[in-house]
């Protein structure tokens, strides 16, 4: 995996990611995922022609930052940890493996809440809420798990100019290299 001091010496800016090798080697739709900045819950779902589902494998309140996870969030007392996939409504294929760190000393109770049913994505819940914000990437990756290749990246959402949430996102190779029918 590339951290962010690989990734900010050999590039300057998300614009630049075409440069790594195994960037080039992804299909065109899961490029354009890597370096979407916004919600990719509707994207995917407009490219597969169903509707995705938050499915939540674990979350859990963490009172102090673990320093060896290298966030790049501000020190905290209150995160969420939480894990989760899309998975196709129809299909049941996990389209994103996603890892999220939540500063919940950021949010407000209401916005709390969404983010405890996980019912729907990150991005969603931002939009749902308005809340103003900008992604920074950290970094891009490639890397192979239980015999299945991933790409995917790492960034930072900054909600009020504040670093609140650090999401690790992975898409599955192989379902992005299928053709998608049109019905």
């Amino acid at each position: 995996m590339l951290n962010s001091e690989k990734l900010n010496e050999a590039v300057l800016g998300l614009e630049h990611a075409y440069f790594f090798p195994f960037f080039m080697q992804a299909p065109a739709f899961l490029r354009a995922l890597l370096v979407a900045d916004g919600t990719v819950t509707k994207l995917i779902e407009a490219y597969v022609l169903e509707s995705l589902q938050v499915v939540l494998h674990s979350q859990q309140p963490i009172s102090d930052q673990p320093a060896a996870l290298g966030l790049h969030l501000n020190k905290s007392d209150r995160y969420l940890h939480r894990k989760i996939s899309l998975v196709g409504s129809r299909s049941s294929s996990v389209y994103l493996l996603a890892e999220s760190w939540i500063d919940f000393n950021l949010f407000e109770d209401k916005v709390h809440q969404d983010f405890l049913q996980a019912k729907i994505g990150i991005g969603e819940i931002i939009q749902k809420f308005a809340l103003p914000s900008c992604r920074k990437m950290v970094s891009y990756f490639s890397e192979e798990e239980n015999q299945q290749r991933f790409f995917g990246r790492t960034y930072v959402i900054h909600v009020n100019q504040q670093p609140a949430i650090q999401i690790t996102e992975k898409f599955p190779l192989n379902l992005y290299l299928l053709k998608i029918p049109n019905e």
